[in-house]
Protein backbone atom coordinates (compact mmCIF):
# COMPACT_ATOMS: atom_id res chain seq x y z
CA UNK A 1 0.00 0.00 0.00
CA UNK A 2 2.90 2.30 0.76
CA UNK A 3 4.29 1.79 -2.74
CA UNK A 4 1.11 3.15 -4.30
CA UNK A 5 1.17 6.15 -1.96
CA UNK A 6 4.77 6.92 -2.90
CA UNK A 7 3.89 6.72 -6.60
CA UNK A 8 0.91 9.02 -6.05
CA UNK A 9 3.02 11.62 -4.24
CA UNK A 10 5.56 11.52 -7.07
CA UNK A 11 2.69 12.09 -9.53
CA UNK A 12 1.52 15.12 -7.52
CA UNK A 13 5.01 16.59 -7.66
CA UNK A 14 6.05 15.82 -11.23
CA UNK A 15 2.74 15.81 -13.14
CA UNK A 16 0.43 18.01 -11.10
CA UNK A 17 3.22 20.37 -9.98
CA UNK A 18 1.58 20.85 -6.59
CA UNK A 19 3.37 22.86 -3.91
CA UNK A 20 5.38 21.19 -1.18
CA UNK A 21 2.79 22.23 1.43
CA UNK A 22 -0.05 20.61 -0.55
CA UNK A 23 1.94 17.42 -1.07
CA UNK A 24 2.76 17.29 2.64
CA UNK A 25 -0.95 17.58 3.45
CA UNK A 26 -1.75 14.68 1.12
CA UNK A 27 1.07 12.67 2.68
CA UNK A 28 -0.16 13.26 6.24
CA UNK A 29 -3.79 12.53 5.41
CA UNK A 30 -3.14 9.37 3.44
CA UNK A 31 -0.53 7.99 5.85
CA UNK A 32 -3.12 8.28 8.63
CA UNK A 33 -5.74 6.66 6.38
CA UNK A 34 -3.45 3.72 5.53
CA UNK A 35 -2.61 3.26 9.21
CA UNK A 36 -6.32 2.96 9.95
CA UNK A 37 -6.82 0.44 7.13
CA UNK A 38 -3.94 -1.74 8.31
CA UNK A 39 -4.27 -1.52 12.08
CA UNK A 40 -8.00 -1.06 12.68
CA UNK A 41 -9.78 -2.94 9.88
CA UNK A 42 -6.78 -5.14 8.92
CA UNK A 43 -6.87 -4.40 5.20
CA UNK A 44 -3.73 -5.16 3.21
CA UNK A 45 -4.87 -4.61 -0.40
CA UNK A 46 -6.62 -1.65 -1.98
CA UNK A 47 -9.33 -3.77 -3.63
CA UNK A 48 -10.50 -4.75 -0.14
CA UNK A 49 -11.55 -1.17 0.54
CA UNK A 50 -15.28 -0.43 0.10
CA UNK A 51 -17.33 2.70 0.68
CA UNK A 52 -18.37 1.61 4.18
CA UNK A 53 -14.67 1.24 5.09
CA UNK A 54 -14.03 4.89 4.27
CA UNK A 55 -17.20 5.95 6.10
CA UNK A 56 -16.01 4.10 9.20
CA UNK A 57 -12.68 5.91 9.00
CA UNK A 58 -14.41 9.29 8.71
CA UNK A 59 -16.62 8.50 11.72
CA UNK A 60 -13.46 7.66 13.69
CA UNK A 61 -12.07 11.10 12.87
CA UNK A 62 -15.28 12.70 14.07
CA UNK A 63 -15.13 10.69 17.30
CA UNK A 64 -11.58 11.95 17.83
CA UNK A 65 -12.93 15.50 17.73
CA UNK A 66 -11.37 16.48 14.41
CA UNK A 67 -12.63 19.77 13.02
CA UNK A 68 -15.09 19.71 10.07
CA UNK A 69 -12.48 21.43 7.88
CA UNK A 70 -9.93 18.72 8.72
CA UNK A 71 -12.37 15.95 7.86
CA UNK A 72 -13.34 17.69 4.60
CA UNK A 73 -9.67 17.89 3.63
CA UNK A 74 -9.21 14.19 4.50
CA UNK A 75 -12.13 13.29 2.23
CA UNK A 76 -10.64 15.33 -0.62
CA UNK A 77 -7.28 13.56 -0.17
CA UNK A 78 -8.87 10.11 -0.10
CA UNK A 79 -11.07 10.81 -3.13
CA UNK A 80 -8.11 12.12 -5.12
CA UNK A 81 -5.99 9.11 -4.20
CA UNK A 82 -8.63 6.49 -5.02
CA UNK A 83 -9.41 8.21 -8.32
CA UNK A 84 -5.70 8.01 -9.16
CA UNK A 85 -5.60 4.29 -8.27
CA UNK A 86 -8.63 3.62 -10.49
CA UNK A 87 -7.26 5.65 -13.42
CA UNK A 88 -3.97 3.76 -13.25
CA UNK A 89 -5.72 0.38 -12.97
CA UNK A 90 -4.40 -0.20 -9.47
CA UNK A 91 -8.00 -0.74 -8.30
CA UNK A 92 -11.04 -2.28 -9.97
CA UNK A 93 -13.48 0.21 -8.44
CA UNK A 94 -13.53 3.61 -6.69
CA UNK A 95 -14.93 3.21 -3.15
CA UNK A 96 -14.73 6.97 -2.53
CA UNK A 97 -16.83 7.96 -5.55
CA UNK A 98 -20.13 8.23 -3.63
CA UNK A 99 -18.63 10.08 -0.67
CA UNK A 100 -19.25 13.82 -0.89
CA UNK A 101 -17.05 16.55 0.48
CA UNK A 102 -19.15 18.59 2.96
CA UNK A 103 -19.26 22.35 2.62
CA UNK A 104 -17.40 23.99 5.47
CA UNK A 105 -18.26 27.51 6.51
CA UNK A 106 -15.17 29.64 6.13
CA UNK A 107 -14.29 31.83 9.09
CA UNK A 108 -12.80 35.24 8.61
CA UNK A 109 -9.07 35.11 9.37
CA UNK A 110 -7.83 36.68 12.59
CA UNK A 111 -6.37 40.14 11.98
CA UNK A 112 -4.24 42.33 14.25
CA UNK A 113 -4.90 46.03 14.71
CA UNK A 114 -2.20 48.58 13.88
CA UNK A 115 -1.67 49.08 17.62
CA UNK A 116 -1.24 45.33 18.16
CA UNK A 117 1.25 45.13 15.31
CA UNK A 118 3.30 48.01 16.74
CA UNK A 119 3.24 46.46 20.22
CA UNK A 120 4.38 43.14 18.78
CA UNK A 121 7.22 44.75 16.79
CA UNK A 122 8.49 46.43 19.97
CA UNK A 123 8.89 43.11 21.82
CA UNK A 124 12.14 41.69 20.34
CA UNK A 125 15.32 42.86 22.07
CA UNK A 126 17.28 44.19 19.11
CA UNK A 127 20.48 44.40 21.17
CA UNK A 128 20.94 40.62 20.95
CA UNK A 129 21.28 38.40 17.82
CA UNK A 130 18.05 36.40 18.32
CA UNK A 131 16.13 39.61 18.95
CA UNK A 132 17.45 41.11 15.71
CA UNK A 133 16.36 37.94 13.90
CA UNK A 134 12.92 37.95 15.51
CA UNK A 135 12.34 41.61 14.65
CA UNK A 136 13.37 40.90 11.04
CA UNK A 137 11.00 37.90 10.92
CA UNK A 138 8.06 40.03 12.09
CA UNK A 139 8.89 42.80 9.64
CA UNK A 140 8.99 40.34 6.72
CA UNK A 141 5.84 38.42 7.69
CA UNK A 142 3.83 41.60 8.22
CA UNK A 143 5.63 43.81 5.69
CA UNK A 144 5.70 41.31 2.80
CA UNK A 145 2.84 38.93 3.64
CA UNK A 146 4.82 35.80 2.77
CA UNK A 147 3.90 32.28 3.90
CA UNK A 148 5.69 30.44 6.72
CA UNK A 149 7.24 28.00 4.26
CA UNK A 150 8.47 30.85 2.07
CA UNK A 151 10.08 32.54 5.06
CA UNK A 152 11.98 29.50 6.32
CA UNK A 153 13.06 28.57 2.78
CA UNK A 154 14.39 32.07 2.16
CA UNK A 155 18.05 32.01 1.12
CA UNK A 156 20.60 34.80 1.41
CA UNK A 157 20.63 35.12 -2.38
CA UNK A 158 16.87 35.86 -2.31
CA UNK A 159 17.25 39.04 -0.25
CA UNK A 160 18.08 42.17 -2.27
CA UNK A 161 18.15 45.10 0.14
CA UNK A 162 19.82 47.55 -2.24
CA UNK A 163 16.99 46.97 -4.72
CA UNK A 164 14.41 46.80 -1.94
CA UNK A 165 12.82 43.41 -2.57
CA UNK A 166 12.89 39.70 -1.72
CA UNK A 167 12.33 36.80 -4.10
CA UNK A 168 10.20 33.86 -2.93
CA UNK A 169 8.90 30.67 -4.53
CA UNK A 170 10.30 28.70 -7.41
CA UNK A 171 9.58 28.30 -11.12
CA UNK A 172 6.06 29.33 -12.09
CA UNK A 173 5.33 30.24 -8.45
CA UNK A 174 8.26 32.64 -8.10
CA UNK A 175 7.41 36.23 -7.26
CA UNK A 176 9.21 39.41 -6.27
CA UNK A 177 7.87 41.32 -3.26
CA UNK A 178 8.82 44.92 -2.43
CA UNK A 179 10.07 45.78 1.05
CA UNK A 180 9.26 48.88 3.07
CA UNK A 181 11.91 50.94 4.84
CA UNK A 182 11.26 49.40 8.32
CA UNK A 183 11.66 45.90 6.86
CA UNK A 184 14.90 46.87 5.09
CA UNK A 185 16.31 48.41 8.30
CA UNK A 186 15.47 45.32 10.35
CA UNK A 187 16.88 42.95 7.73
CA UNK A 188 20.07 44.98 7.38
CA UNK A 189 20.67 44.96 11.13
CA UNK A 190 20.08 41.20 11.23
CA UNK A 191 22.48 40.62 8.32
CA UNK A 192 25.24 42.89 9.67
CA UNK A 193 25.00 42.24 13.41
CA UNK A 194 22.74 39.30 14.23
CA UNK A 195 23.40 36.64 11.61
CA UNK A 196 27.24 36.59 11.93
CA UNK A 197 26.93 35.67 15.63
CA UNK A 198 24.32 32.97 14.99
CA UNK A 199 26.21 31.27 12.18
CA UNK A 200 29.68 30.82 13.70
CA UNK A 201 29.34 27.06 13.28
CA UNK A 202 26.86 27.23 10.44
CA UNK A 203 25.95 24.06 8.58
CA UNK A 204 23.55 25.53 6.04
CA UNK A 205 25.50 28.13 4.08
CA UNK A 206 22.48 29.39 2.14
CA UNK A 207 19.78 29.78 4.82
CA UNK A 208 18.74 33.32 5.68
CA UNK A 209 16.82 32.82 8.94
CA UNK A 210 18.65 30.49 11.33
CA UNK A 211 18.32 29.23 14.88
CA UNK A 212 20.84 29.55 17.72
CA UNK A 213 22.90 26.68 16.29
CA UNK A 214 23.14 28.29 12.87
CA UNK A 215 20.78 25.77 11.23
CA UNK A 216 17.92 26.80 8.97
CA UNK A 217 14.88 27.79 11.02
CA UNK A 218 12.10 25.16 10.98
CA UNK A 219 8.32 25.64 10.89
CA UNK A 220 8.14 24.48 14.50
CA UNK A 221 10.88 26.90 15.48
CA UNK A 222 9.08 29.78 13.76
CA UNK A 223 5.78 28.98 15.50
CA UNK A 224 7.55 28.85 18.89
CA UNK A 225 9.08 32.27 18.28
CA UNK A 226 5.71 33.81 17.38
CA UNK A 227 3.97 32.19 20.33
CA UNK A 228 6.58 33.58 22.71
CA UNK A 229 6.41 37.08 21.17
CA UNK A 230 2.60 37.12 21.33
CA UNK A 231 2.70 36.19 25.01
CA UNK A 232 5.18 38.97 25.76
CA UNK A 233 3.04 41.45 23.80
CA UNK A 234 -0.10 40.30 25.70
CA UNK A 235 -1.90 39.59 22.44
CA UNK A 236 -4.80 37.25 23.12
CA UNK A 237 -5.57 36.53 19.46
CA UNK A 238 -3.96 33.44 17.96
CA UNK A 239 -0.70 34.58 16.39
CA UNK A 240 0.60 32.46 13.53
CA UNK A 241 2.50 33.30 10.34
CA UNK A 242 -0.88 33.27 8.59
CA UNK A 243 -2.24 35.82 11.06
CA UNK A 244 0.43 38.27 9.94
CA UNK A 245 -0.21 37.39 6.29
CA UNK A 246 -3.93 38.09 6.75
CA UNK A 247 -3.11 41.32 8.59
CA UNK A 248 -0.77 42.42 5.76
CA UNK A 249 -3.53 41.96 3.16
CA UNK A 250 -6.30 43.48 5.26
CA UNK A 251 -4.33 46.61 6.11
CA UNK A 252 -3.48 47.09 2.41
CA UNK A 253 -7.17 46.94 1.49
CA UNK A 254 -8.11 49.29 4.32
CA UNK A 255 -5.63 51.79 2.93
CA UNK A 256 -6.96 51.61 -0.62
CA UNK A 257 -4.75 49.01 -2.36
CA UNK A 258 -6.34 47.32 -5.39
CA UNK A 259 -7.21 43.63 -5.18
CA UNK A 260 -5.14 42.61 -8.23
CA UNK A 261 -1.91 43.99 -6.75
CA UNK A 262 -2.62 42.25 -3.45
CA UNK A 263 -3.30 38.98 -5.30
CA UNK A 264 0.12 39.22 -6.98
CA UNK A 265 1.93 40.00 -3.73
CA UNK A 266 0.24 37.12 -1.90
CA UNK A 267 0.80 34.73 -4.78
CA UNK A 268 -2.86 33.66 -4.99
CA UNK A 269 -3.70 31.75 -8.16
CA UNK A 270 -7.43 32.38 -7.74
CA UNK A 271 -8.51 35.96 -7.03
CA UNK A 272 -11.53 34.67 -5.07
CA UNK A 273 -9.05 33.70 -2.33
CA UNK A 274 -7.81 37.28 -2.15
CA UNK A 275 -11.38 38.61 -2.10
CA UNK A 276 -11.88 37.03 1.33
CA UNK A 277 -9.88 39.93 2.76
CA UNK A 278 -12.04 42.48 0.97
CA UNK A 279 -15.14 40.74 2.34
CA UNK A 280 -13.70 40.92 5.84
CA UNK A 281 -13.11 44.66 5.56
CA UNK A 282 -16.71 45.18 4.34
CA UNK A 283 -18.01 43.02 7.17
CA UNK A 284 -16.05 45.12 9.68
CA UNK A 285 -17.42 48.38 8.21
CA UNK A 286 -21.00 47.07 8.42
CA UNK A 287 -20.42 46.11 12.05
CA UNK A 288 -19.17 49.62 12.90
CA UNK A 289 -22.15 51.19 11.10
CA UNK A 290 -24.72 49.00 12.86
CA UNK A 291 -23.16 49.71 16.26
CA UNK A 292 -22.61 53.43 16.10
CA UNK A 293 -24.74 55.09 13.42
CA UNK A 294 -28.03 56.53 14.76
CA UNK A 295 -29.94 55.36 11.66
CA UNK A 296 -28.48 51.87 11.46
Amino acid sequence: MQDQLDTFLHYLEMDRRLSENTREAYHRDLTQYIRFLRQTVHIQYWDQVVTSTISRYLYSLKDEGKAPATIARQIASIKGFHHYLLENRLMQHDPAYEINIPKVSRKFPSVLTIQEVNTLLDVPNILVPTGMRDRAILEVLYGAGIRATELIQLNQADVHLEMGFIRVGHGRNERVIPLGKPSIRALRQYINEGMPKLVKHKRDKDAFFVNRRGDRLTRQGLWKILKSLAKQAHIEKELTPHTLRHTFATHLIQNGADIISIQEMLGHVDISTTQIYASQVKHSMKDVFSRYHPRS
